[in-house]
């Protein structure tokens, strides 16, 4: 059939990726460059350039894994590798990967995913060596070096002068786990239930918040607002003039999951004793802990709660809508 041509915006983006792949390798981060190519490959899946610079990296990520096994004999790997990189380095596109790792002009601005041209030349009468070099046979005389200023780049007939892409800012995350706390603090800190009979029970205070929180931005400039909390309340409680203290633990408050599925439970520092008036009218007052029950449950701590946790994820993702100064 007809080859498929990627649309207009995909190769200037495929070029960005491909070049910022060669840079990460050349520093020595090859994971972080197969996720560029990765991500250009999506982009122009038949470009061979890319696949033969894919092919090259997993080689090398691959040879390296193996290095670190237990057990690793040094001959066995040199094998392995010399195969390896006499598989590698039959396709024409991993030997130009080799020769643009090598090239310290390809990640520059004025590089191009097209100016390396594949060269389709088998060499019949050179051989290619593993440190990604071609050179000439032994029966062929050594050339004279070229001097630096005339080295020149190979224009290839295909290549074609892409704009650049504009510079764009890095996305940054936004932490928001001081807002948080901060937000827990001043409704859930104070909040109090009591009964005519005089009985009582109120937050008195927050600690063990942990996990994160945070609005995270996209290189489009869209915010996505993200959670994952956890925390304890500490209670005190006056009931049938016997004072009672415990913690209320909230776990899975999360921008991942509905809101009730997050989970409340309830602990005593010292337990009323089992089917009392005391512990009766102590459970009456902190209320369900599931969220169905809570809030029909009038007066109740835990309806309270589940109000200000319903409250709280309303508020936290309105912060992923930028605000835009007021013009004077």
């Amino acid at each position: 059939g007809e080859p498929r041509l990627a649309p207009r915006w995909a190769v200037p983006h495929a070029k960005a990726c491909f070049r910022r792949a060669v840079a990460l390798a050349k520093l020595g981060k090859p994971a972080a460059a197969i996720g560029e190519l990765l991500c250009a490959q999506r982009l122009l899946p038949e470009d061979r350039e890319i696949v033969g610079m894919l092919r090259v990296l997993h080689w090398g990520e691959e040879r390296r894994w193996h290095a670190e096994q237990p057990g690793f004999v040094s001959h066995v790997a040199r094998n392995a590798a010399a195969e390896a990189e006499r598989s590698v380095g039959a396709s024409v596109e991993a030997r130009a990967a080799f020769e643009v790792l090598r090239d310290p002009t390809v990640a520059n601005d004025e590089a191009d995913v097209s100016r390396w041209a594949v060269d389709e030349d088998d060499h019949p009468d050179q051989a290619y060596q593993p440190d990604s070099r071609i050179r000439p046979s032994p029966n062929e005389p050594t050339p004279a070096p070229t001097p630096a200023a005339a080295r020149k780049l190979p224009e290839s007939p295909k290549a074609h002068p892409l704009p650049s892409l504009p510079a764009t800012p890095h996305p940054v995350d936004e932490p928001k786990f001081a807002w948080a706390k901060e937000w827990i603090c001043a409704r859930m800190v104070g909040l109090v239930c009591a009964t005519e009979s005089g009985d009582i029970i109120a937050v008195s205070g927050l600690h063990s918040l942990r996990g994160e929180a945070l609005i995270k931005s996209n290189a489009r400039g869209r915010r996505t607002a993200m959670y994952d909390l956890s925390f304890e309340l500490d209670w005190q409680a006056k009931v049938c003039s016997q004072s009672s203290t415990g913690r209320l633990s909230v776990c899975e408050l999360s921008s991942h999951n509905d809101i009730d599925e997050c989970e409340l439970s309830v602990e005593f520092d010292a337990e009323p004793m089992r089917g009392s008036a005391h512990e009766e009218a102590l459970v009456g007052l902190v209320g369900p802990l599931r969220m169905q029950a809570a809030v029909s449950a009038e007066g109740r701590l835990t309806q309270q709660l589940w109000r200000l946790l319903a409250a709280f994820r309303e508020d936290f993702e309105a912060l992923q809508i930028p605000t835009t100064p007021k013009s004077v």
